[in-house]
Parts: C-alpha cells; sequence; structure tokens
C-alpha cells in the first residue's frame, strides 16, 4: 500500500505540476487528474470510497480551469467519507445544457451546516474556487453548494462551455 501510494502521488504531482501553468484543460483531462486524486484516496480508504462517474460525452471537451474539481472531491472526501466508518460514496455528475457546462460532486455524508462542515472546515477551498470562476467567467461562473434530499451534499459548478 504504500509502495502503491507513493506512485500515485508521484504521478498526480508530476500531472498537477504539468498542467498548472495552462490557463485551460478539456474537461477530459481534468476528470483523468480527479481520476489520479481518486486513486490516492482509494489506497487511504479501501472499499470505504465508492466513485461513480455520469458524465455526457458532449461535455468532454468543454475547456476547464485545470485543478478545478479537485478541491471539491477532496472536500466531499474529508466531510462525507473519512468521519465515517462505513466511508460513502460520491457521484461525479457532468453535462452540457446549451452554452453552458455544469459539473456537480455529489456525496451521501451529513449535509452542510452538519458535522465537521458547520464549523467552517472547507470553506477556504470553496471560496478560492468561488473567487477563481467570477475572476475567469464573472457572473457566468458559479458554485453552489446545496443538501440532498436524503442526505448528502451537491457541489455544482457551472462555466460557459468552450472548446478553445
Amino acid at each position: 500500500g504504500a509502495r502503491r501510494m507513493c506512485v500515485l502521488l508521484g504521478d498526480f504531482l508530476r500531472k498537477t505540476l504539468k498542467v498548472s501553468t495552462l490557463d485551460s484543460i478539456p474537461l477530459a483531462d481534468e476528470l483523468a487528474l480527479v481520476d489520479a486524486f481518486i486513486g490516492i484516496e482509494e489506497v487511504r480508504f479501501g472499499s470505504r470510497l465508492t466513485v461513480e462517474r455520469q458524465i455526457d460525452e458532449s461535455a468532454l471537451t468543454c475547456r476547464v480551469p485545470p485543478l478545478l474539481l479537485q478541491p471539491l472531491i477532496e472536500n466531499a472526501v474529508r466531510h462525507a467519507i473519512a468521519p465515517r466508518e462505513s466511508g460513502g460514496a460520491i457521484t461525479i455528475e457532468g453535462g452540457r445544457s446549451g452554452d453552458t457546462l455544469r459539473v456537480s460532486i455529489v456525496d451521501d455524508g451529513p449535509g452542510v451546516g452538519e458535522g465537521s462542515r458547520s464549523n467552517g472546515h472547507g470553506r477556504i477551498g470553496l471560496a478560492n474556487t468561488r473567487d477563481r470562476l467570477r475572476v475567469l467567467y464573472g457572473d457566468r461562473g458559479q458554485l453552489a453548494l446545496v443538501n440532498v434530499p436524503g442526505g448528502g451534499t451537491r457541489a455544482t459548478v457551472e462555466i460557459p462551455f468552450r472548446r478553445r
């Protein structure tokens, strides 16, 4: 496990350094970065972490800022999976709606305003993501965090759909 973790961490670091100087990357490449991060978390949590993807293929060519989704996945792992002995599930949803790309990270944890998120943990990453979207897209870049009926949190990013 330790050897695998070192390999995965090195791979993730190389990938993030490669994209860190870019303004945008295709959503498909961003999801590959997410997969690298999730691979690290799977070593930590094993069967306690389940990840599902529901991505519309037409969305994969949209250009997104690199490392846009990683902090949202990290928050879901930290606040929904890690605190629970049974672990939990994360679903990554994405699709195009007209000239808008919408990507959601949905967890089955305690929800916003409950558990550890109620005492301010995770707020810095969310604020940084919102600020980044505002700078890049103005009013067209949004991050919304809502409770999911029945339990969980949905973090949804909306940005203009661009292929360049």
